[in-house]
């Protein structure tokens, strides 16, 4: 009787193992299948949230290249407009006397006192008219023919130094910029690039800060009868001018949920200041030593990514970011590219959860289904031990009778029956 009830048991155990092992084999494979639809979903919007910085980034620095083709464009045409008008008049030419000068290098505002020649076009001297309401032979014909700025700059001395003495520039006192001058050197020892490039000959176009801001610019030499360097010709046109628009919708572009686009100085004396923030309200601001949310550097780490790229490349910055207000940071990803020709890196960043919400909504669906999955396999099991139970005990009725009238037999007696 033990023996059969042995038996009876580990026909139970087995049948339970088997359901067990079974119940197992698919949770885990469901298990394995859920982790990587979580994963493959991750990567799917994170390369998403990528992809759209990127391609935000790559558009506002098309604009920008555009923006300054144009600007170059017209500067050009100001140039070859002021070169031929220069000739028609005769060009430059000096009278014996001379006029004071107190220079004002317009960087350092260090002062020069000096003398030198007036400087004359068709006859006429220039003058030193800082009044912009009075004006100024030529330069005044020609920006209202052109617009834009005009200067013609005099050499100062064998080193290069280039004065303004005439100009429609003015500055933040309303005055024009006669008498300011740029040095053929800087502070730091380096050569001033757009006077190395006059006194080899040579044309410069590009931007350049003029007094009191950035403008898009072009310079030509003036030569004498012996091809000596005695000036320079200036057209520029302000870069914030055309930008007022497109500024407009840069800072109105709204990357993922609550993302934006900024640009900061690459190098120079407005390394990480910016040019372009959320919104205009941090414009001007230097933000060079800002740190993350686990005090990285992070506007130096942007713009070290952004000075690595080349012609519109996109390279990437991941962060953590605490925003006022918040009682955790959060993973912020910038894409950035540097627009070389105004020395600006631009990104544009946004959260990465405001990506990963999907995410989120598929993890919450995989676990509902998971705890319905769990509670349904442990009903099957219930219900596969129940009838189990029920079937053993059916075929354990007739087996109990059997071995009982078997182990009676044994004993001698031959009056058992049993049920057919």
């Amino acid at each position: 009787m033990s023996r059969f009830r042995s038996l009876r048991f580990r026909f139970a155990a087995l049948c339970l193992l088997a359901v067990l092992v079974t119940t197992a084999t698919l949770l885990t494979v469901m298990h394995t299948q859920v982790r990587q639809l979580v994963e493959d979903t991750t990567s799917v919007l994170i390369q998403s949230a990528e992809s759209e910085t990127a391609k935000v980034t790559r558009d506002v620095y098309t604009m920008c290249q555009v923006v300054h083709e144009g600007l170059l464009n017209q500067v050009d045409t100001n140039l070859r407009v002021e070169r031929h008008q220069l000739e028609q008049l005769g060009g430059v030419s000096f009278d014996r006397a001379e006029v004071a000068w107190t220079a004002l290098e317009q960087g350092t505002r260090a002062e020069v006192a000096l003398r030198l020649p007036k400087m004359m076009i068709g006859g006429k001297w220039l003058g030193q008219n800082s009044e912009p309401t009075v004006p100024t032979p030529w330069v005044d014909e020609v920006q209202k023919a052109l617009g834009g700025t005009v200067t013609v700059f005099q050499r100062m001395n064998e080193r290069g130094d280039m004065l303004r003495v005439a100009t429609t520039v003015v500055d933040s006192g309303g005055k024009r910029a006669i008498g300011t001058y740029l040095a053929a050197q800087g502070t730091d020892g380096e050569a001033n690039p757009v006077i190395a490039a006059i006194l080899s000959g040579n044309s410069y176009r590009g931007r350049a800060f003029v007094v009191n801001d950035w403008y898009i610019t072009g310079y030509e030499p003036l030569l004498d009868s012996a091809n000596r360097v005695i000036g320079m010709l200036y057209a520029g046109v302000k870069q914030e001018i055309p930008l007022r628009s497109g500024r407009k919708a840069i800072t109105s572009i709204v990357v993922g949920k609550t993302g934006y686009v900024w640009a900061v100085g690459g190098k120079g004396d407005k390394k990480g200041h910016y040019f372009v923030s959320l919104n205009g309200a941090r414009d001007g601001e230097d933000v060079h030593e800002m740190k993350d949310a686990e005090g990285n550097l992070v506007i130096q780490q942007l713009i070290a990514q952004g000075l690595a790229t080349r012609n519109g490349s996109i390279n990437y910055q991941r962060y953590q970011w605490l925003n006022p207000g918040e009682k955790a940071p959060r993973q912020k990803l910038a894409a950035v590219t540097y627009v070389e020709p105004w020395d600006w890196v631009i990104g544009a960043g946004t959260y990465e959860d405001d990506f990963t919400t999907t995410l989120q909504r598929v993890t919450d669906v995989v676990a509902s289904i998971t705890r319905w999955s769990l509670v349904s396999a442990l009903m099957i099991l219930l219900a596969v031990v129940a009838a189990m139970m029920i079937v053993l005990r059916r075929l354990a009725k007739p087996l109990d009778q059997l071995v009982h009238a078997s182990e009676a037999v044994a004993s001698g007696d031959l009056t058992q029956s049993l049920d057919v």
